[in-house]
């Protein structure tokens, strides 16, 4: 019962968003499921140019998507991953008239373990996925850049 009073406490855009990114992680995770890789990038990946002639939303837009993506992703089973993290927040983001790229890079953990890592860049920022108790981004090989060409950001 504290869930569903924590919700209708939200404003009616939190709750929009959150209902949105729900959906959006489902979707996501349903077709990097079933789908190749060929398929569901078609799918799911913006350019650029699917962009124009929309406004590009205040930054705001861009936290509540952030927010509401890593909320929803604790509730769905097998969706707390980096990659349906940040497909579903690129297409949220898209969906409001925000540019993003989606980066998938790999890297080793401390231990020496193999990782593979996604993240996504807003402009110069990355929005989803950059852990810095982790040693964030910077530690991973950039190997596939996914969606708008933006420049990347440089240390």
């Amino acid at each position: 019962m504290g869930r569903i009073r924590n919700y209708r406490r939200l404003s009616f855009r939190r709750r929009r968003a959150l209902r949105a990114a729900f959906l959006a992680i489902l979707t996501v995770r349903f077709l990097i499921t079933v789908l190749p890789f060929r398929f569901w990038k078609r799918l799911l990946v913006y350019r650029e140019s699917a962009l124009r002639g929309r406004g590009i939303s205040a930054p705001e837009t861009t936290s509540v998507v952030v927010w509401a993506v890593s909320l929803a992703s604790r509730h769905v089973p097998w969706s707390e991953t980096c990659l349906v993290r940040a497909l579903a927040a690129h297409k949220l983001l898209a969906r409001s008239g925000v540019a993003s790229i989606i980066h998938i890079g790999v890297g080793s953990s401390p231990e020496g373990a193999f990782q593979a890592h996604a993240w996504v860049q807003c402009r110069d920022v990355v929005v989803i996925g950059n852990e810095p108790a982790e040693g964030g981004v910077e530690r991973f090989t950039l190997l596939h850049t996914l969606g708008a060409a933006l420049p990347l950001a440089r240390s």
